[in-house]
């Protein structure tokens, strides 16, 4: 007992303590000559400029943006590697896309001061499908799928990647085909689960910039840019196994609309944040001309968490089918907290 408590203890100190600490300091100078031009108290200037910040990097939430930032992140994977849409013969190859939005301001009020990731995922991944129906399994189908890339967004250089391994069962599908079924048939009932893996990390490459504006009240009259250097980075990594119900029509041979929910339960991964900035100020007004230095800034913060543990979604997409091409765009729900996710991509099947 006495060793398995040393070795909590070791853990915890060598654990990372959370931390969430901005700092602006203005030389009292020139930020009063700045205050005076822009008609702004100097100490509204601070504050506005420290909550500006804190909303910027999310430092008074951050738990719960990293949880956000991951659940959007594991949500990019969600049907990427699965075909709802069609019965396939042998086998299938493809390519989708994806993005993923976790309902934050930047998306549901426009704003364009909030934090430099703004809980929008990416993911683009390759897949392969195998119809069991040599072996006599013909409701079997396997899917499999990977991707791994780098690329920049703003300041930042990127990662991704995802792998996946998928079965799925269709249920009461017809085997003949009728009259009807050139202008209407139905898929069936297909049950999906199996495996995905998504990972996200952003590091900064370039000096860290943003514009502030500061406001009276009655609507900005003068702005700080911020000019930071140091570390900033964060990763995200998600294990999680799907549970899917959909069904599927098809429409005059060449239009598919399919549907249904599933349940996620991501059992493993988390997400990582840790950022030590130091930047100038620099102010303008607009009623005058030039710039002013007018102090600095420090942001340090340091967390992790773990993404939701499950999720419940929906499930919608159509999907064009011409000769043995499938064009399909989909789109996956989650209600609470918000996360949707818009696939696109071209499938061939044969």
């Amino acid at each position: 007992m006495r060793k398995r408590l040393g070795l909590a203890a070791m853990l915890v100190t060598f654990a990372a303590p959370a931390r969430a600490d901005v700092t602006v300091t203005i030389n009292p100078g020139e930020g009063a000559r700045y205050a005076e031009q822009a008609k702004i108290p100097l100490q509204q200037i601070e504050q506005q400029l420290q909550s500006e910040l804190r909303t910027l990097f999310q430092t008074y939430r951050l738990g719960d943006y990293l949880r956000a930032f991951g659940d959007a992140q594991s949500c990019t994977a969600r049907g990427l590697g699965v075909d709802y849409g069609s019965t396939i013969g042998l086998v299938e190859v493809g390519i989708a896309g994806n993005v993923a939005l976790n309902g934050n301001s930047a998306i549901t009020e426009g704003d364009q001061n909030t934090q430099p990731i703004a809980g929008v995922a990416t993911n683009l991944t390759a897949m392969v499908g195998l119809n069991l129906g040599f072996l006599g399994l013909r409701p079997v189908t396997l899917f499999g799928n990977y991707f791994t890339r780098k690329f920049g967004y703003r300041e930042f250089g990127a990662e991704v990647d995802n792998y996946g391994a998928h079965i799925q069962v269709k249920l009461f599908a017809p085997r003949r085909e009728t009259l009807w079924s050139a202008f209407l048939q139905w898929g069936g009932i297909a049950l999906t689960t199996g495996f995905d893996h998504a990972r996200l990390r952003f590091t900064l490459t370039k000096p860290f910039t943003r514009v502030i504006p500061i406001s009276t009240g009655q609507g900005p009259t003068a702005r700080v840019a911020v000019n930071a250097l140091g570390t900033m980075a964060i990763e995200s990594s998600t294990y999680s196994v799907p549970i899917e119900l959909t069904t599927n029509f098809r429409f005059l041979y060449v239009l598919t609309a399919y549907g249904g929910a599933g349940f996620d339960f991501q059992f493993g991964g988390g997400s990582d944040l840790d950022v030590n900035l130091d930047g100038k100020l620099t102010g303008t007004v607009q009623s005058q001309s030039g710039s002013v230095e007018l102090g600095s800034a420090q942001v340090v913060a340091t967390e992790e968490a773990k993404p939701s543990p499950s999720k419940i979604r929906g499930i919608v997409g159509v999907q064009a089918n011409l000769w043995f091409v499938r064009l399909f765009t989909q789109l996956n729900v989650m209600p609470e907290p918000f996360v949707a996710s818009l696939a696109v991509g071209l499938r061939l099947a044969f």
